[in-house]
């Protein structure tokens, strides 16, 4: 037995591990394709920038050929059109000097600007790096998904199995309850290992009346419903767990009688017998006439307190419990058999 106990264990340590390391990696993951978003981005914005520059720079090309054509031996439209612009310049000294600093002004501006290339080069290197970078990202994510998928698969195997089990389990239990039934379903997220859950699906009705299953839930269901299907569950999920013992407090509160009942013989079936674990049930009350109390796997401890009860153990003597016990039950017997004051003041 402690083999097994101990197998188990490692089983549920190594289970635990394998959920760090996937929830891991999916971190990882995330964080490569925020990072990949983002360098995708800049790299849109910086072509958007080397595009618009490069527009700049093919206008800015365009006007000074314009001012300061140029031409091939063999091309002489290029010459006339030279000769042409020659001819349209004036004669006068000053006013040939004003021209020259209008086309120096205009020169200024244009793609000679070394201040204009410096940066186009500078956008160039910088979405070249951006690329690497983007590639790096791109083959860095296909590795971490491949080692997500090793990791995932045969958990998820795993961990299917055992929902399945407790799905078992879960609807035995609720099946046994008058017209109830239940189920238990793993809830996937692709996008999220924290979104995955269990998703508990139950119904009060029989089908034949109109029951149908639905996912538990404080507006669907009340409190005395949630709490027959959370004692249930629970009792479903300790069957598949290894552990000493188990406490429940109040967990019969808001139940009507008749789940109550039903609810308490579960708990003794599955709490009394030689392979059993301690189970300890916490409960300011319990219903009259319980048939499941009658085994002798079953301790009933009741606890009194108030200001009535005893300050202490020297105060209390099983010898004087006995004898006001027995007064009592004298007394009743004297009025069972029509006996005056003067015969109860005697047995007094």
């Amino acid at each position: 037995m402690l083999d097994v106990s101990l197998e188990v264990l490692a089983a549920t340590c190594a289970r635990r591990v394998a959920g760090d390391k996937l929830e891991e990696a999916s971190e990882a993951l995330r964080n490569a394709q925020e990072a990949r978003a983002d360098l995708e981005q800049k790299v849109k914005e910086l072509k958007a920038q080397k595009s618009q520059y490069h527009k700049q720079f093919l206008a800015e090309k365009r006007k000074a050929e314009h001012v300061a054509p140029r031409w091939i031996d063999d091309d002489q439209s290029n010459l006339t059109e030279f000769g042409e612009k020659y001819s349209e310049l004036p004669d006068n000294v000053l006013q040939l000097d004003a021209v020259i600093e209008d086309l120096t002004e205009d020169l200024s501006g244009s793609v000679h600007n070394p201040q204009v290339i410096k940066k186009y080069q500078k956008l160039k290197e910088e979405t070249e790096t951006a690329r690497k970078a983007l590639s790096e990202l791109v083959e860095g994510n296909l590795n971490a998904n491949e080692r997500m998928n090793s990791i995932r698969t045969p958990w998820k195997e795993k961990l299917q199995d055992m929902v399945a089990q407790l799905n078992e389990l879960f609807r035995e239990y609720m099946s046994k309850m008058d017209g109830c039934g239940g189920e238990v379903r793993l809830a996937e997220d692709e996008s999220s290992f924290k979104k995955w859950g269990i998703e508990i699906r139950v119904r009060f009705r029989s089908e034949a009346d109109g029951g149908k299953m639905a996912v538990l839930n404080a507006r669907v269901h009340s409190g005395g419903e949630r709490s027959v299907s959370t004692i249930l569950f629970l009792m479903a999920l300790q069957d598949l767990q290894h552990s000493p013992f188990r406490v429940v407090d109040e967990i019969n509160q808001g139940m009507d009688p008749k789940n109550e009942r039903q609810v308490f013989s579960r708990i003794v079936l599955n709490s009394c017998g030689p392979s059993r674990k301690q189970y300890f049930l916490i409960t300011p009350k319990l219903l009259q006439g319980l048939v499941a109390m009658d085994n002798d796997d079953i301790t009933v401890i009741v606890i009194m307190n108030g200001v009535n009860t005893i300050k202490g153990t020297e105060e209390h003597s099983m010898q004087k419990f006995i004898a006001a016990k027995k007064r009592q039950r004298a007394l009743k017997d004297g009025d069972a058999q029509g006996n005056g004051p003067q015969q109860r003041r005697r047995i007094s």
